[in-house]
């Protein structure tokens, strides 16, 4: 339900028998301001805000969420609600996190990440890969069995071909799901550069169980880091590599 006060529009979703509710929103015409989310039995969630600029939103628990796709403009206003909404979806068994998202994670000043006690499918987008938001993701998803991790470059990225890293470091405990849960584990748009590999190294190495990986790189394959990947030890006997 949607209602303009002030000229400003405020839209609130409160419907206690609601499965899946589905928010686009990409006009600068009129100004949203505040989201309400009030619908406890809510299974499906895909909210895109790439126009307007929310100051506020309202969520609840849903205990019975299976899918949560989240696509929101990394703005101020944003940035100081989304966290609050990450932990209301902490039951998902499904999540997808664009680039945007990613961004008003990393902007929070303090950002209190969620235990996804039943995910099982994470995706997650980057402008730039971040290895550390990632394994403390995975530190927090203790039953996830697959993983996509996709990454976009920055304009000076595809025009003066140069990547920024932001370093690796060795965690100190290795996540639970890559030692007994995680079995598929996809990269799209792999630069090549050296957290990169680092990562990739540390998920061959560490997955126990681990049945298919599969490499997209950003450029060309070159046979030099096929031979290279294939030579890392396997934490799994059955894991099956493929870089394209």
């Amino acid at each position: 339900m949607g209602r303009i006060t002030s000229g400003v529009l405020r839209i609130c979703v409160a419907l206690g028998s609601c499965r899946s509710f589905w928010r686009e929103h990409c006009s600068h015409v009129i100004t949203p301001e505040h989201l309400e989310i009030d619908t406890p039995s809510l299974e499906c969630l895909y909210l895109s805000l790439r126009g307007g600029d929310y100051k506020q939103i309202l969520v609840c628990d849903y205990p019975n969420m299976k899918k949560a796709r989240l696509d929101i403009s990394p703005k101020p206003s944003h940035v100081a609600w989304v966290p609050k909404l990450f932990l209301a979806l902490c039951k998902t068994e499904f999540l997808a996190l664009d680039r945007t998202t990613i961004q008003c994670l990393l902007r929070a000043p303090v950002l209190e990440l969620p235990n996804f006690c039943n995910l099982i499918q994470l995706q997650v987008f980057f402008q730039g890969f971040e290895s550390r938001l990632l394994i403390d993701l995975l530190h927090n998803c203790p039953k996830l069995q697959a993983l996509l991790v996709g990454v976009y470059p920055t304009i000076d990225d595809y025009f003066n071909r140069s990547y920024q890293e932001n370093g690796w470091t060795q965690p100190n405990s290795i996540p639970n799901c890559v030692i007994s849960h995680l079995n598929h584990f996809e990269y799209w748009g792999c630069y090549n550069t050296a957290e990169e590999n680092d990562f990739i190294t540390y998920i061959l190495q560490k997955g126990l169980v681990l049945k298919t990986m599969r490499i997209a790189l950003y450029e060309p394959v070159k046979p030099e880091l096929y031979e290279a990947l294939s030579n890392i030890p396997r934490g799994s006997s059955m894991c099956r590599l493929e870089v394209v």
